[in-house]
């Protein structure tokens, strides 16, 4: 059979493709030759400085509305418009381009508008456009509710329990870009022997993805460095993530299981009306974690359905504080002080705020402070004897 080369088609086209490093690497990995067609390469960045492009910014939306025959939004709904952008990036210094969700928010907002005999498109409107693409998307929240309203989900957002905290995590749906927090509640229990490392019992029932098992290990880390320098530490841990039924990644609960195992060794009570996020390293330093606004908004709702006692909060890393862009009903209950949030930069802090109590070593008694006082006295008395 004769070789068959047909000839190049006459036509003139540019190819654009587009896909993130792992994508492009496939490219590269399976084709030996694609060097050799694609001579551009360039990365586009999707996140920009807030304070140096806003007006780039404004500018890009008031086109988007002109292009798709949109009603005028005014400036208000405009800097609303940015600030769900913002908490997309999750930063208050920057804003991320997410042409999907904005020409939703466009799109509806301006419809409604419409038919409301509107002229332009005012901030209250782009807010309830905002709240109604949750309600349509939020029936996952309504049903996680609804277990801890029945007790089918147990957690406390008061009192105070050994070796129990509120930890909180973030629950990604299938298809929308749709998150919402969940608080989880967590638990250690200490016993004699072992080789003084800790039982990962999601690890144990493979529930646990590998960056979870690393902050673990990390913890264990922590602990040996704290507690086993000078010697190995008695006491084993078993830490559980209760009612959790799917893998569980990431390091964001490593603060947490840390504080609720430090809270079984000491045998001292965790306030239940805290919840923690936070990643750890081998010093007990508090390090950032993504999803800090879903996060709160889940432990709020929870502490709505069980009461708003004035007492309740969250305690998450100082570097996640320029993260914050929280719902107005947050922010005007933490200027209120019925709810609050603290940061923190090591776990002794978290520590002393979750049990009343300084972190570090426990100090001698009075007693034996006052026998080695006295026992210093005898020995100076004994001497100004002997010299005189």
């Amino acid at each position: 059979m004769p070789f068959f080369a047909p000839e190049p088609t006459p036509i003139d086209v540019r190819i654009i493709l587009v896909g993130n490093y792992i994508e492009i690497a496939e490219l590269y990995r399976f084709d030996i030759n694609f060097t050799d067609y694609i001579y551009l390469r360039t990365d586009i960045n999707s996140f920009f400085e807030l304070e140096q492009q806003t007006q780039v910014m404004y500018r890009y939306l008031k086109q988007l509305a002109k292009k798709h025959n949109f009603l005028e939004f005014d400036d208000d709904a405009l800097k609303y418009i940015i600030r769900e952008s913002c908490k997309d990036a999750e930063s208050q210094r920057e804003f991320v381009i997410n042409e999907h969700n904005i020409y939703s928010i466009m799109c509806e907002a301006s419809g409604i508008a419409t038919r409301q005999n509107k002229t332009t498109v005012s901030a209250e409107i782009v807010q309830n456009t905002i709240k109604s693409i949750t309600f349509r998307l939020n029936s996952m929240v309504e049903d996680s509710s609804n277990y801890y309203k029945n007790k089918q989900l147990l957690l406390q957002t008061d009192g105070n329990v050994v070796g129990q905290i509120n930890g909180l995590s973030v629950i990604q749906t299938m298809g929308e870009q749709f998150e919402y927090g969940e608080p989880i509640r967590i638990t250690a229990t200490i016993h004699n022997g072992g080789d003084g490392d800790i039982a990962d019992i999601e690890h144990k029932a493979d529930l646990a993805g590998q960056i979870h098992t690393k902050a673990m290990m990390i913890i264990n880390g922590y602990l040996s460095n704290k507690f086993g320098y000078s010697e190995s530490i008695p006491v084993s841990a078993n830490l559980v993530f209760e009612q959790s039924y799917s893998e569980i990644d990431g390091d964001s609960a490593s603060l947490t299981g840390l504080c609720a195992i430090l809270s079984a060794l000491a045998n001292k009570p965790i306030s239940q009306s805290f919840a923690v996020t936070g990643a750890v390293d081998q010093f007990g330093n508090v390090q950032p974690v993504g999803g800090v606004n879903k996060k709160i908004e889940g432990f709020y709702r929870l502490c709505q359905i069980q009461g708003i006692t004035g007492k309740q909060g969250v305690i998450i890393p100082e570097s996640n504080q320029q993260a914050l862009i929280l719902d107005e009903e947050i922010i005007t209950a933490v200027k209120e002080k019925k709810f609050h949030i603290w940061t923190v930069t090591s776990v002794d802090e978290a520590i002393e705020l979750l049990t009343g109590i300084k972190g570090g070593f426990k100090e001698k008694s009075t007693s034996s402070t006052v026998n080695e006082k006295e026992k210093t006295l005898k020995n100076q008395t004994t001497k100004e004897q002997t010299l005189i």
